[in-house]
């Protein structure tokens, strides 16, 4: 499960919270009875959400904590005749539930970590109006010498299959060569960076789809950004849509115009 953070919280921050509450919910059921160990628990789960609030931005992770053995544990009477299992199973749950954020957390680290270069984030728009990757300066985009990263967000491949099918069919035909172009790369690399010239290397982000796919794939797209910015120090998002520049600048994250000369000679030409 990838998640995003709140901006300035950084991974390790967030592990150490998620440790601390599984070993908080290791300790919960140390009351002497069924009531006090239903308060602890209660009283867990509230502890839990504040601080779980505090480091993630994504509201799944919190409104994990809500499950229906929770419900049913909060509606316990005194004629529940073995509360205890319940409160055990569900805080395993979470315990199970905190390690697979963490496994998330740890692969991006490990998927950021197979490389070096500047990562530079690409939407759907330089890949439909700009010349494709492979042509472009990206030294001169970036404003560096060293390596790029590019990263094709699973949202814009998802816009690229959409437009195969669009009804102009200059459209239709760009997004259907995109794609070729992008795909027999990252085939011929077998899922490692596919290097498409020299010091310029391009790959899908490995964050699959929210659970609710958001209707403005710019927002899915941003938030990929956000999810990778914490182990990604210095990311960038290329575009040259300015709505999509605006947005990214108010969530603090950092773009990159395109300069026209890429442009291909008409937006909707092949």
């Amino acid at each position: 499960m990838f998640v995003e953070l709140r901006p300035g919280t950084t991974p390790e921050e967030a592990w150490q919270i998620l440790n601390s509450l599984s070993m908080g919910a290791q300790n919960v059921l140390a009351g002497i009875g069924p009531d006090q160990n239903r308060a602890r628990y209660l009283d867990w789960v509230e502890q839990a959400e504040g601080q779980l609030r505090n480091v993630f931005a994504d509201p799944r992770v919190w409104e994990g904590l809500y499950s229906d053995i929770h419900w049913q544990i909060r509606r316990m009477g005194n004629e529940e005749p073995r509360p205890l299992p319940l409160m055990k199973l569900e805080l395993g749950r979470q315990e199970e539930r905190f390690e697979r954020l963490q496994v998330g957390m740890h692969e991006i680290r490990n998927w950021v970590g197979r490389s070096s270069s500047q990562c530079v984030v690409i939407d759907t728009n330089v890949l439909l109006h700009y010349v494709p990757p492979d042509q472009i300066d990206w030294s001169e985009v970036v404003g560096s010498d060293e390596d790029v990263r590019l990263i094709v967000p699973l949202r814009v491949v998802n816009e690229l299959d959409d437009k195969k099918y669009a009804r102009d069919n200059k459209i239709s035909k760009r997004a259907r060569s995109v794609l070729s172009q992008v795909g027999n790369a990252l085939l011929a690399s077998d899922s490692a960076p596919a290097e498409i010239t020299d010091g310029v290397s391009l790959e899908v982000a490995p964050i699959s789809e929210p659970r609710e796919r958001p209707l403005d794939a710019d927002s899915e797209i941003l938030a990929c950004c956000l999810t990778l910015a914490p182990y990604a120090p210095g990311l960038l998002l290329a575009t040259g849509d300015t709505a999509m520049r605006i947005r990214a600048q108010q969530l603090g994250i950092d773009t990159k115009t395109l300069p026209d000369t890429y442009l291909r000679s008409n937006p909707t030409s092949s």
